[in-house]
């Protein structure tokens, strides 16, 4: 895990812990990282390794990000996953995912509630920590992940606010006053060529 010093000035990720099921029924936690603007979402191969998941079926995706556009790779689908809250009181299922070799965010980008001791308004906010990576990248095929249940807003013009979500808080924004920072940009759409012939099949085989 990172060191406080290790930790520059930055702007974090909505990065939050949840829990993750598989059908074996193995519980496993690990960080997810909540992008809106993903269409799709994703699980690293090292995650579905340690849940011991069966329930997959290869296919080849069609990705396009803000550097370039179908870019082919292969990948699994993966189907009846859950995750909840670490409390284990809130589950939402999971809509088919795909996996990928690593999430593009990084250890760094994961709030802590010491990033924000600066910001009076956030301290009744506790943020959980796990020495755990970051397994998962929930897209906005989950709104339930994405929905706003409480809001705090920020205080001045450019500080952070954060949302509860059905699976936590996330926090948005600065870590602290901003001169120059380093910037990430995260879009990726996906266009799977077997998904649709999947659900096809899994209709017929219920009727």
């Amino acid at each position: 895990m990172l060191t406080d010093e290790d930790r520059k000035p930055n702007m974090r990720m909505s990065i939050i812990p949840v829990k993750v099921r598989a059908s074996t029924g193995q519980l496993i936690t690990t960080y997810a990282f909540l992008d809106n603007s993903s269409t799709a979402s994703f699980c690293t191969n090292d995650l579905l390794e340690k849940l011991a998941f069966e329930n997959t079926t290869p296919t080849k995706l069609s990705v396009s990000t803000v550097h370039a556009d179908g870019i082919m790779m292969e990948s699994l689908i993966v189907t009846g996953m859950e995750i909840c809250d670490p409390d284990e009181n809130n589950i939402i299922c999971l809509p088919p995912i795909y996996t990928l070799e690593k999430i593009p965010v990084s250890q760094e980008d994961i709030p802590r509630n010491d990033d924000f001791r600066s910001w009076p308004h956030l301290q009744c906010i506790d943020l959980p920590a796990f020495n755990v990576g970051i397994g998962l990248m929930i897209g906005n095929n989950v709104p339930q992940a994405m929905e706003p249940w409480e809001l705090i807003n920020s205080q001045e013009e450019g500080g952070p606010f954060a949302l509860r979500t059905k699976l936590g808080w996330i926090v948005y924004g600065p870590t602290e006053d901003l001169k120059k920072t380093q910037m990430r940009v995260n879009r990726i759409k996906v266009d799977d060529i077997n998904l649709d012939q999947m659900l096809v099949n899994m209709y017929n085989q219920e009727f």
